[in-house]
């Protein structure tokens, strides 16, 4: 008598589906890991040499490097436009900040060019708001009598312009 031997079981069923959850989960953590690491790689990178000698330059600029050179003996201004019906008086000294190596050529170029920066000057204070005549540190009108020298003179001699000794009152 032959027995039949029993049927093995059916192999084809679908696996279960809680056996793919951890591979799911895997590779979406890898994807997500992935992406971290190509951006880290994009917006951290090193700076260039270049970029950085800019940067160190920058940072290496300090006041030892720099000279400073009188420009005339004092300015006595008037600002009729700042504030209507009156005049405002304004008195500084002023100081140029350039670079050491440069100081001796700024220096003949300003004494070249004497007329048109102390014209220049005066413009500044009598085209400044009465905001900028009252600001603390006067940043505007700095910004505006540097970039007038500069312009003047046709290079960038001066980095830095230091206003002392400002005064202003009412007529």
């Amino acid at each position: 008598m032959a027995t039949a031997a029993p049927e093995a079981p059916e192999t084809d069923a679908p696996p279960r589906r809680g056996s793919r959850l951890p591979l799911i989960i895997g590779a979406m953590v890898t994807l997500f890991l992935t992406v971290q690491v190509i951006l880290f790689m994009v917006f951290m990178r090193p700076a260039t040499s270049a970029e950085s000698e800019t940067k160190a330059e920058e940072a290496a600029a300090p006041v030892d490097d720099m000279a400073e050179v009188s420009i005339g003996t004092g300015f006595h201004c008037t600002n009729n436009r700042a504030a209507a019906g009156s005049t405002i008086n304004v008195d500084f000294k002023l100081v140029a900040l350039v670079p050491r190596s440069h100081a001796v050529t700024f220096k003949d170029a300003l004494n070249a060019h004497d007329g048109r920066i102390r014209e220049a000057i005066m413009r500044v204070i009598r085209g400044s708001s009465l905001d900028d005549l009252q600001d603390a540190h006067l940043s505007n009108i700095k910004r505006l009598i540097r970039e007038e020298i500069n312009k003047i003179l046709a290079k960038d001699f001066v980095t830095e312009v230091v206003i002392s000794e400002y005064t202003t009152f009412d007529q």
